[in-house]
């Protein structure tokens, strides 16, 4: 009975050791300890690609990017972010628009979350990340119930005021509101874009003046949006979009739900357009623009570049562009969107990049 006795004490310190150090076998069978409540003791990091630093509460979010010394939370080095965070108080950005100061690390919020994130002042550049430089790249961050109120600030986005790097697969909840004149290149992601958001979404309401829009607010001439959605109120003054508010270079593989408002320049998918705009569906619930002949069920102007295999719900129809190639899309009713099959043999969404089922709209995976 003695040996046996101490055969299992000796089994269970081993599994407990393994626990410890974070064996992937043993967090399959009892489950991360990290994701419980309590002190977090997995690994810090080193902030290197294959050791990042690990970002698990307030006091290291708000670290990073703010050291200075070579090996430290610096704006180029590499974070995983291993708990959900709730914060609580003004959030200042990680970075800055001047040069030098942008963040061209990589942040990986690993599917974790964000809560509460609010900024109320009057500056520019205001997102979880103020400037995501060329380099730069945010992963696998879902942001909840944000709350932006800011008084005439530009290059506003739930993850990035501006982005010359890499969004994907990144979320944002909440609202975004510019207070007052100003507030150009605002969207409920990234509010100026010339690097590539994609896999992304929104459902923040958003109000801004000039180039607003549910995803980006101002896709710049080298700037990529694909495989992105949003259900977002959006509301402004000129060029304003469930998708983008001004594109100038690439939208496609994307979709819209919410009401778009404004007075010149108001499209479902983009408020204007002088690039390549393909392969997007306008479903949403109203499009009002003050000026009659500026407004659109997919685009609201089209002023060059290409249009194609876009498509406008039928719900739009008092727009009069039914039909028009510049301008409303393919006429569709229930019967095209509530199908699986046509969101992937004609409007062409990737069954890898989306999960397309019957009677429901796409979700990214």
């Amino acid at each position: 009975m003695k040996i046996k006795a101490i055969v299992i004490a000796l089994f269970c310190t081993l599994l407990l050791f393994l626990y410890s150090c974070n064996n992937p076998f043993m967090e399959r069978i009892l489950g991360n300890k990290n994701n419980e409540e309590g002190p977090y003791t997995g690994p810090l990091g080193s902030g290197t690609p294959g050791d990042p630093w690990r970002v698990y509460n307030v006091d290291t979010l708000r670290r990073v990017g703010r050291e200075t010394d070579p090996g430290g939370w610096t704006l180029d080095a590499h974070y995983e972010q291993v708990r959900n965070i709730t914060l609580s108080g003004n959030w200042t950005p990680i970075g800055s628009d001047i040069s030098g100061n942008h963040f061209t690390g990589r942040y990986n919020g690993n599917g974790h979350t964000i809560s509460g994130l609010t900024i109320n002042e009057t500056n520019h550049y205001k997102g979880m990340f103020a400037y995501i430089g060329s380099g730069g790249e945010a992963h696998n961050i879902g942001l909840i119930n944000i709350n932006f109120e800011l008084g005439g600030s530009g290059g506003v986005g739930g993850i990035a005021g501006q982005n010359d790097g890499i969004v994907t697969n990144c979320y944002v909840t909440g609202a975004i509101t510019i207070i007052g004149t100003g507030g150009q290149g605002v969207g409920g992601v990234v509010g100026i874009n010339s690097g590539t958001v994609q896999n992304s979404y929104s459902t923040s309401n958003v109000a801004g003046n000039t180039f607003v829009g549910g995803v980006v607010g101002e896709n710049q001439s080298s700037g990529i949006v694909r495989n992105c959605y949003s259900t977002s109120a959006v509301n402004g003054g000129n060029d304003v979009g469930g998708v983008v508010g001004r594109n100038a270079n690439r939208v496609e593989y994307c979709y819209a739900t919410g009401r778009v408002e404004g007075n010149n320049n108001v499209g479902g998918i983009a408020g204007t357009s002088n690039g390549v705009l393909q392969h997007c569906v306008a479903r949403n619930t109203g499009i009002d623009g003050t000026v009659p002949t500026a407004r659109g069920r997919v685009v609201g102007t089209f002023s060059g570049g290409t249009l194609n295999n876009n498509y406008g719900t039928s719900v739009l129809d008092y727009l009069g562009d039914v039909g028009t190639a510049e301008k409303g899309g393919q006429n569709i009713d229930a019967n095209q969107w509530n199908s699986a099959f046509w969101w992937y043999n004609d409007v062409g969404f990737s069954d890898t990049i989306w999960l397309l089922q019957d009677y429901a709209l796409p979700f990214l995976r």
